[in-house]
């Protein structure tokens, strides 16, 4: 008798109760997916030698551009002789002197970085 109530009851409240419409549950999943894109995930962690790298790559890519820049226009001007004079190897050189001062200071900066970020680590972890 009770399992007969209880049944009855239950058919009841399905039958009875609230769907929620698509534009709700397309406005929940909306925030889901937004709130996940914005958080951070705790499992991400960057190590200094990919970033490294990848500063290198920019910095020595566009050093080879702007000598190849150079030699071109010289060439384009003055001929086949400007590449082998002072002409262009001052402008190489400058060119060269500029990108590696400019890459061992990225390089200094990312190790400080480094070194701050694991020191507040080891802060927040004796706390």
């Amino acid at each position: 008798m009770k399992t007969e109530e209880n049944k009855e009851l239950k058919d009841i409240l399905i039958n009875t109760s609230l769907k929620a419409d698509e534009k709700l549950k397309y406005r929940v999943m909306n925030q889901i997916q937004t709130e996940s894109a914005l958080s951070r995930s705790p499992h991400e962690s960057k190590s200094s030698v990919p970033n490294l790298l990848r500063n290198m790559s920019a910095i020595l890519g566009i050093m080879y551009f702007l000598i190849l820049l150079t030699g071109g226009a010289l060439y384009l001007h003055i001929g086949a002789t400007a590449i082998f004079s002072p002409l262009f190897y001052i402008p190489v050189i400058f060119i060269s002197f500029a990108s590696m001062l400019y890459l061992t200071i990225t390089y200094v900066d990312e190790e400080r970085l480094l070194k701050r970020k694991s020191t507040q680590f080891q802060k927040k972890r004796l706390k």
